[in-house]
């Protein structure tokens, strides 16, 4: 009889919205991590074969996985339901929304200066080049973070009053 009640209450636990969050944040991490090194190996290969320089190949590796890792760090603080790490969810969730907008300022400028930011052309190459089916989901769970963190962080507040 324990032992059920011990195996429903884990149940509850890992389908909660939170729980599902950071494990979402933690496959992403290590997706992003695995997919970029066999990349880079791939390519350093490739450039050793052909006797081409490789000194620009050594460093997207840590700058791919900061966006993911942002993003578990947000939904990690999320999940911990504390005031101050609702604080460094809002903070991390809003970094990690300022670097979209920056990329997405590159690409409109690398496109096309005259062309408008905002432009229906900049959201075609987004989605077809700039990895967005990867970054519109950070995005987009790094916005619900924010609300959800400053929705608990207003309604913790309002019961310790």
């Amino acid at each position: 009889m324990k032992d059920a009640s011990r195996i429903k209450h884990s149940r509850k636990l890992i389908l909660q919205p939170k729980t599902l969050l950071v494990g979402y944040a933690l496959l992403d991490v290590v997706w992003t991590y695995l997919s970029t090194s066999h990349n880079q190996t791939e390519a350093i290969l490739e450039a050793s074969a052909i006797g081409s320089d490789i000194d620009f190949m050594y460093s997207p590796l840590q700058l791919t996985v900061l966006g993911p890792g942002i993003l578990l760090l947000a939904s990690t603080s999320l999940w911990l339901s504390r005031p101050w790490s609702y604080v460094v969810a809002i903070a991390a969730s809003a970094w990690l929304l300022y670097r979209g907008i920056v990329k997405w300022g590159a690409i409109a400028s690398a496109l096309n200066p005259e062309v408008s930011r905002w432009s229906n052309s900049v959201l075609k190459w987004w989605w077809t080049y700039g990895s967005a089916g990867w970054d519109f989901p950070r995005y987009l769970l790094g916005a619900l973070i924010i609300v959800g963190a400053m929705g608990a962080l207003v309604r913790d507040r309002a019961t310790r009053v």
